[in-house]
């Protein structure tokens, strides 16, 4: 056992302190992997919100696209609805079909009014409650 000159201490009693107060090599790989996952969770956060803004624009665009196509395809049926209308041929033809209509609704009606009765005086007489009318 050597000692040093003026200390007191000797080689291999130094040597185990020293290496006791530096840290182990591993550590500083360790401490790299932990920064670089840190900006890599940071970059991805970071990616998707930018995505995800783009994204968010580019459906507000076509959205609005699509409003104000739809309003201008609106108006041109609206305008030709009221050229049809004014036509002679067609307002006549309307108003036929709009009286068929009525007298099918009508008779519908009759034939519903018939059934129902029809129906009431054959579940009477089924039961044994009366006669038939």
């Amino acid at each position: 056992m050597s000692f040093l000159p003026g200390i007191g201490v000797s080689s291999s009693t130094r040597t185990v302190v020293k290496s006791r107060i530096q840290s182990p090599i591993w550590i500083i790989p360790l401490v790299i992997a932990a920064v670089v996952a840190a900006f890599g969770w940071w970059g991805n956060v970071r990616l998707r919100q930018t995505i995800e803004q783009q994204l968010k624009a580019q459906l507000e665009g076509t959205l609005e696209a699509n409003v104000t196509a739809l309003e201008i395809w609106m108006d041109d049926q609206k305008k030709l609805a009221r050229e049809l209308a004014d036509e002679p041929n067609v307002r006549s033809l309307a108003l036929d079909m709009i009286q068929k209509a009525s007298q099918r609704e009508q008779a519908s009606a009759g034939r519903q009014i018939g059934l129902t009765g029809l129906t009431k005086s054959n579940s009477i007489s089924i039961c044994g409650h009366g006669s038939p009318t």
